[in-house]
């Protein structure tokens, strides 16, 4: 059986839960009720990938330390946003996803 690299999936699973939640994100004011829903779930995803990682000192530690602090937050605050609370989320979800990808050297893109 092959041996998974968990750092490396985890850094993968985040970065496609901070991908959909820009999308979700994007979209939020034309489906409020569909984007609320799924971005609860992205949300809660990053919240367990990020303790999941803790406890195998994984290298990004501080930045899922992070992460599951703004998601907790994000998601206890879903039923409450206006255009500059999901302005403010589409930001910082995209920050972390950046951060990611320095990390994972793929930082060769235009923004």
């Amino acid at each position: 059986m092959e041996e998974i690299d968990i750092e490396k999936y985890t850094q993968h699973e985040a970065y496609k839960a901070l991908t959909a939640i820009e999308g979700h994100l994007e979209n939020f004011s034309n489906a409020p009720m569909f984007c609320t829903s799924c971005l609860k779930k992205h949300l809660a995803y990053l919240e367990i990938l990020s303790e999941e990682c803790s406890p195998a000192q994984c290298s990004l530690n501080p930045i899922y330390k992070e992460i599951k602090d703004w998601a907790i937050k994000a998601r206890n605050g879903l039923d409450t946003l206006g255009e500059t609370e999901v302005k403010g989320l589409a930001i910082k979800s995209r920050d972390f996803r950046k951060k990611l990808e320095i990390v994972d050297g793929s930082t060769k893109h235009l923004s």
